[in-house]
């Protein structure tokens, strides 16, 4: 899709090979433009203003032509106002022009301002550049339009150029933009530049004048392919041989590939969007003849300015960092591929940074990253990968005298630069597990490193000259990094080792492999000094074995003050272990999958930890009590990645779904909430007393239904309901304000539930109020015990209401789902939402009376069954004074007994009991 400069006309190009026009405003079709040689692929206007179109000064009309491309190759251009006569003299429209140069799918087209330059771009890796010619027109009529212009179009190919990759996009910078830095270097502002994008991930500008490259990216492969063009070829040939045993990396060159570019032309800056759904801000050549580019910052022609990540695919680990003053400001994501991506956490820009960076590609790894840790302090962060390295990471302040035209912000802010600072290599396979020393030295950096492969083998490195090396890398940052030394190698599994950590006290190495066991050693390290020639020096020595996994041990972890340690295995269990007897203490099971990463909480003493599994839940486990306290289902794949900030407010976990989910510790703010939750209950309460003493039975009814409390409701109008028999005797159980209605009420005459102001609360209740009582009634309605209110009510909802003014109580709707906010009190929302989601289920008429028919047939059926045995009773009572005399009853009444003393004897009557009919009852539902 298209839409010209007027803004007025939007044009489409589909698969069926056809262009449509459409008028924006009115929302019609005006042109279509047929004879395609397939899948219309690119759009372009070519609407000049008047003040730069010769032609439109000449013939006093503005051009509206459009350009289209296809799968076949050809550019067609089209005239929106003028049209040809095809056979037989029938009017058709027809292309004007048809330019062939390509072989392949043509993917950008763009005009200049002024309609005499046009650049097209094809994944045949060619970008073919065309000029206008300038036409006179003929004399005679016959070849002259409707519009009297002349009906020749043509368009002379000026060149067609390599350019090494399929394109995918391309387009003119704004008139006067130029990579000169001086006005007197530009006799006029021409519109010269143009921007391409395509398969290899990066922006280039080329001259439209000698058609060659003048700018691409900084540190890019084409600024790499440059830098070896210059070198002895004697070099340039083994760097080639190097490059070629490198590992391949077709797959994220794919995902990194170009899909579209866009050119923000108000603030000079190109926009690319890449097929890992990634946009990458570029600083675009400003135009010298600008009013404001004295002002603007000074930056180097297609710098990063800043990049949004739209997906992370599956990430692997993670990591907390705080290079600043402040805590846990950055989030190292580990994803499938070779780059870590540093996420600015709290910052307003969203800006992420790749490591490595674009000026440094060689400092990033050749593989996968398997792994990621932070040290102590969590200034640094060092990468495992597959190509058998190790990398350290920090964020340099370059000073000013280092500084160049990409570094320097408008108002002399400079900007940190992540780099590799060190590189350990030494491993002969992949690099699965990695650990900082847990204890910095005195100067605050880890003292060393250690390292385990897939080799079986694990590496002690030395890290006491890595402070000096990041120092001196602010003052000269173009250096290369450090080579780390391996102090000592051991192997020490039979498999794939995937966990490390170090004790707290940098006395202890924990490691877990695929073997199924974990194993525990003492590391000597020495740091280096006068007495032993400056030269670090370290030895690891196994401990013990911990055998009792029955598959391979994914993750493992220190304590933080108790002398234990845990293991996290794909048995789907958490095992916690005791530094002093080497034995298994305790035991955690409740995943349904292999548990992949097991964390203690900081500032909990080692009491609750953490773990994830690969049935993607996240659950928090007390370990004295080894319960599971809660569980978190936010993903819904496995996840590997599990951090928690050192103030333990927030838990960040990630995995192979994509999602980086934030898990806020609302522990206070629940205890708070119950609080005020229950402060407001009795208040409510006390309010609720009130009502009933003072027979404020609107009052009363309102406040019940509004604090969602059925049973305070239920004992209202059962005891409003008991007022109106004569016997005013109540049980002990009863609550004695409503039983106090019983005795000072009396009955009313007339009324349906026993007061005539109960009736009228009934009658004038809002559709709100009605339906959330009728709910209340089908939940009572269930027990025969308390039926009979719920019959009462129901009773006089039907005589009070007409049935259309129940249907109309149902059609409300929650307030979050129509009704403005300002409706509800801002302290009550949550209270309302909340009961509103309990409810949800009740909002529907026509389930309350399927609840309501047959429960009400039984209780019904249940009555008449009791009064024909009553009278049944009745009856026998009857014929035994017919028979035996009314004295009989009198004389069995009491049998004396040996003692002298009577008794009575107790007649048997087999009457149905509430119980029994209510077993009864569920049966017949069973049925």
């Amino acid at each position: 899709m298209r839409i010209d400069s007027t803004s007025s006309l939007l044009a489409t190009g589909a698969a069926d090979g056809c262009a449509k026009v459409w008028d924006i405003a009115g929302g019609f079709c005006t042109h279509v433009f047929r004879n395609h040689g397939g899948i219309v692929s690119a759009l372009a206007w070519n609407t000049p203003p008047v003040e730069l179109d010769s032609q439109t000064a000449r013939d006093g009309q503005r051009r509206f032509e459009l350009f289209t491309g296809d799968i076949d190759g050809k550019i067609r251009l089209w005239d929106l106002r003028g049209e040809t006569r095809g056979a037989q003299g029938k009017r058709s429209q027809g292309p004007l022009a048809v330019l062939d140069a390509h072989f392949s799918v043509v993917r950008g087209l763009a005009i200049s301002d002024d309609g005499t330059k046009l650049v097209s771009a094809s994944r045949d890796r060619m970008l073919s550049f065309w000029q206008r010619r300038k036409t006179v027109p003929k004399a005679s009529s016959s070849k002259k339009d409707i519009n009297g212009t002349s009906a020749s179009v043509s368009w002379n190919l000026c060149d067609s150029v390599t350019a090494g990759e399929s394109l995918e996009s391309a387009g003119f910078l704004r008139r006067g933009s130029t990579l000169l830095k001086r006005k007197q270097d530009l006799e006029k502002a021409e519109q010269d530049l143009v921007w391409t994008g395509g398969a290899e991930g990066e922006i280039r500008i080329w001259s439209f004048t000698s058609q060659v490259v003048v700018a691409v990216q900084p540190g890019g492969r084409w600024a790499t392919d440059q830098a070896r063009a210059q070198q002895p070829h004697g070099r340039r040939r083994s760097e080639e041989r190097e490059s070629s045993e490198d590992l391949d990396k077709g797959d994220e060159d794919e995902t990194r590939a170009i899909t579209e570019v866009h050119y923000a032309a108000q603030i000079d800056t190109l926009v690319s969007v890449h097929a890992d759904q990634t946009f990458s801000f570029r600083c675009a050549p400003v135009p010298v003849l600008a009013e404001d580019s004295e002002r603007r910052p000074r930056r180097r022609a297609l710098s990063r300015l800043r990049q949004l990540v739209g997906f992370n695919d599956q990430i692997i680990d993670l990591a907390l960092l705080s290079p600043g003053d402040v805590q846990d400001s950055h989030l190292a994501v580990a994803t499938n591929s070779t780059s870590v991506r540093i996420y600015h956490l709290g910052a307003a820009e969203h800006d992420v940074q790749m490591l490595p960076s674009d000026s440094r590609p060689a400092d990033g790894h050749a593989g996968l990253i398997l792994c990621l840790d932070k040290c102590q302090g969590a200034k640094w962060l060092v990468t495992g990968s597959k190509d058998a390295t190790a990398r350290i990471w920090a964020q340099i302040i370059p000073t000013a005298s280092c500084l160049d035209e990409g570094e320097v912000e408008g108002k002399g802010i400079v900007t940190p630069l992540w780099r590799c600072v060190a590189v350990a290599k030494g491993h002969t396979e992949s690099v699965g597990a990695i650990a900082f020393a847990r204890r910095n030295d005195p100067q605050g950096h880890p003292p060393f490193m250690v390292t385990g492969s897939q080799d079986r083998t694990a590496k002690v490195w030395d890290l006491s000259t890595m402070a000096e090396h990041i120092k001196s890398l602010q003052s000269n940052p173009d250096a290369d990094p450090l080579f780390l030394s391996s102090l000592t190698t051991l192997k020490i599994h039979d498999k794939d080792i995937n966990a490390l950590d170090v004790a707290p006290n940098n006395a202890l190495l924990l490691s877990g492999s695929q073997d199924r066991t974990a194993k525990l050693f003492s590391i000597s390290y020495t740091p280096p000094s006068k007495a032993n020639a400056s030269r670090a020096s370290a030895s690891l020595k196994q401990l013990t074995t911990c055998r009792a996994h029955k598959r391979g041990v994914w993750s493992v972890a220190f304590s933080p003050t108790d002398a234990a340690f845990v293991t996290a295995s794909g048995d789907r269990t958490v095992r916690l272990w005791s530094l002093a007897t080497f034995g298994c203490v305790k035991t955690f099971e409740g995943h349904t999958n292999a548990v992949l990463r097991a964390r203690f909480l900081p500032q909990f003493r080692g009491m609750q930890l953490l773990t994830s599994a690969s049935d993607g839940l996240v659950k928090l486990w007390s370990v004295r009590d080894e319960i599971c306290v809660d569980t978190l289902d936010g993903h819904e794949d496995r996840v590997w990645g599990l951090e928690c900030r050192q103030n333990a407010s927030e838990i960040l976990s990630a995995g192979a779904d994509g999602m980086i989910r934030v898990w806020q510790d609302r522990t206070e703010l629940d205890v708070e909430e119950a609080a005020q939750q229950r402060q407001v209950d009795v208040e409510r309460e006390q309010r609720f007393t009130n009502f009933v003493a003072l027979r404020d039975y609107r009052n009363a009814i309102a406040l019940a239904l509004a604090m969602d409390q059925p049973r305070r409701l239920f004992d209202l109008f059962s005891s409003v309901d008991a007022s109106r028999g004569r016997d005013q005797k109540f049980g002990n159980d009863e609550d004695g304000l409503f039983a106090s209605i019983k005795i000072d009420g009396g009955q009313q005459a007339g009324s349906i539930t026993g007061s005539h102001d109960v009736d009228d609360v009934i009658r004038t209740m809002s559709a709100k109020q009605l339906a959330r009582l009728l709910t209340f009634v089908r939940d009572w309605n269930t027990s025969a015990r308390t039926a009979g209110t719920a019959q009462m009510v129901l009773h006089a909802v039907l005589r009070l209401h007409s049935p259309q003014a129940i249907i109309d109580a149902f059609e409300w709707r929650p307030i979050d789902s129509g009704e403005p906010v300002s409706s509800v009190e801002a302290g009550d929302r949550k209270a309302v939402d909340r009961r509103s989601a309990r409810r949800s289920r009740a909002q529907d008429l026509a389930s309350i009376v399927d609840a309501l028919i047959p429960y009400t047939e039984r209780h019904y059926s249940r009555a008449e069954r009791i009064l024909t045995e009553s009278s049944m009773l009745e009856y026998t009572l009857e014929a035994m004074d017919a028979i035996l005399g009314p004295s009989f009853q009198d004389e069995q009444a009491q049998t004396p007994l040996k003692n002298g003393v009577t008794t009575p004897v107790p007649f048997e009557v087999a009457v149905s009991t509430d119980e029994e009919s209510d077993a009864a009852m569920s049966e017949d539902l069973d049925e």
